[in-house]
């Protein structure tokens, strides 16, 4: 890489979830050129992607069997200034789990497979050093804390497992947050904010 150059590292992408739900182009190959999804391995070395926040999301099972996860046209209502979606349901803890375990053990087969171009980065140091020596650095990150119980035990898991970055809600509630609709037009002083146990779990990820 030049002295002019620099590696594109992105804050959000939905890599996991187009690999993994069928709808959105499951079992394509990470490693082979695809105009499915927004990134494969050839695709990001020729755009200069050095890397990002792998999102590990997690669609109720309706979202999962359609090719788009967002809300579907039956919750969209139109208003007399703009539009709002009604708010996703929640879901269980188990199944929550069961998404994200898959979707994480898709990334950390990635990797595995990769034979040193894609590595999972736990710290900064390793960050600095796959930016510097063309290995695409990935961090998994949490989309919503749905996979995550009240008493922390799937925290430590995942953060041993690589999890680096966690937020705490989607567009939809869970046991640590009010989540905050789509809408428009809105504030983003809406809702309740954060549960009693959604700041224990601010606490604890500061550990």
């Amino acid at each position: 890489m030049s002295v002019n150059e620099f590696a594109i590292f992105d804050g959000h992408n939905d890599t996991l979830l187009s690999l993994h739900a069928p709808a959105r182009g499951g079992g394509r190959d990470f490693f082979v050129e695809s105009e499915r999804g927004h990134i494969d391995l050839p695709r990001a070395r020729r755009g200069g992607f050095g890397g990002g926040f792998f999102a590990v999301f997690v669609p109720n099972e309706e979202q999962m069997k359609r090719s788009d996860t967002q809300s579907s046209d039956k919750d969209l209502i139109i208003t007399k200034d703009g539009y709002e979606v009604r708010m996703a349901p929640s879901v269980e803890l188990p199944y929550a789990q069961h998404v994200a375990i898959a979707m994480s053990a898709r990334l950390f087969r990635l990797e595995a497979a990769s034979e040193g171009q894609v590595k999972v980065v736990r710290t900064a140091d390793e960050l600095h050093d796959c930016l510097q020596n063309d290995v695409l650095a990935a961090i998994l990150h949490f989309e919503g804390a749905e996979a995550i119980d009240t008493n922390f035990d799937a925290l430590e898991v995942f953060y041993q497992a690589g999890l680096r970055s966690l937020g705490i809600v989607w567009s939809r509630s869970n046991a640590f947050g009010y989540g905050v609709p789509f809408k428009y037009p809105t504030s983003p002083d809406t809702g309740p904010g954060l549960t009693d146990a959604g700041k224990e779990l601010v606490r604890a990820c500061n550990r």
